[in-house]
């Protein structure tokens, strides 16, 4: 049995069209970033969406988030930084 009773994206409309469309280049020197796939463990029945209300059962959730880095100068972003940038 799953330790998680659930799993949670959560993008502004700008996020998820950068995560998709976006020119992942390292806004400091212009090099091709890696994105990177983390999660941190929330409890859900304190889980909130910036979007909508979303119930899940009792326990703990995965709760998914994107940053991006840069081999070449070592720049690290979040996806929201990344998005705001663009906006």
């Amino acid at each position: 049995m799953s330790k998680y009773t659930g799993f949670s994206y959560d993008f502004t409309p700008g996020e998820f069209a950068f995560l998709l469309f976006g020119k992942k280049n390292c806004p400091r020197c212009g090099a091709r970033m890696r994105r990177i796939k983390g999660f941190e463990e929330a409890d859900s029945s304190i889980l909130e969406s910036r979007t909508e209300p979303i119930h899940y059962k009792a326990g703990t959730v995965k709760r998914y988030r994107y940053s991006y880095s840069c081999p070449q100068c070592g720049g690290a972003y979040t996806l929201t930084e990344l998005a705001e940038k663009k906006g």
